[in-house]
């Protein structure tokens, strides 16, 4: 009985892990000591990951501190790299802008998928590549695309195509 009373405590500390992962990074500021000068910088989120510049340390919170005497406050193009990942690639996603290159997306199943490497592979039947972000009412699934023949797409065949529509149209 004594490990039932552990189920509850521990849902709620699970969905707490799950609201902090989903949170922007909070901003921070960051100095170098070789320049004298300071910045507020800001780490990325889940979708976004955004790498401290090389010489720079932080110092704080930015709502927590300041820009130390002597030093000049700039303003800092970070290097950030967008996330290849489902969630990224959800329309009204919380987080920043993904990279959803190689997504594709199939309206007959409403079904998204993201491929590592479009541009080398056979999108499947049925699929095509999608140039935005993936409708939250369909499902993520894994996907395998098939090799280019000779650097060309190989044909699909029509009597694939049809099966597929008479499956569609009558429920088979």
């Amino acid at each position: 009985m004594a490990k039932a009373g552990w189920i509850v405590p521990g849902l709620f500390f699970a969905l707490l892990a799950g609201i902090a992962f989903s949170a922007p990074m909070p901003e921070e500021y960051i100095i170098n000591n070789a320049t004298m000068e300071c910045a507020v910088f800001w780490g990325g989120d889940e979708c976004l990951y955004c790498d401290m510049p090389v010489g720079w340390k932080s110092i704080g919170l930015s709502h927590e501190t300041e820009c130390p005497d002597g030093y000049a406050e700039i303003s800092l193009k970070t290097n950030c790299t967008q996330v290849k990942d489902s969630f990224c690639c959800t329309e009204s996603h919380s987080g920043g802008p993904g990279n959803c290159d190689g997504m594709i997306i199939s309206h007959f199943t409403r079904e998204c998928a993201l491929l590592d490497n479009i541009s080398a592979c056979a999108v499947p039947a049925g699929w095509s590549s999608a140039n935005g972000l993936c409708p939250p009412d369909y499902e993520w699934v894994d996907v395998s695309c098939g090799e280019r023949e000779n650097g060309n797409l190989p044909c699909l065949s029509t009597g694939f195509i049809c099966i597929m529509l008479a499956c569609r149209v009558f429920g088979g």
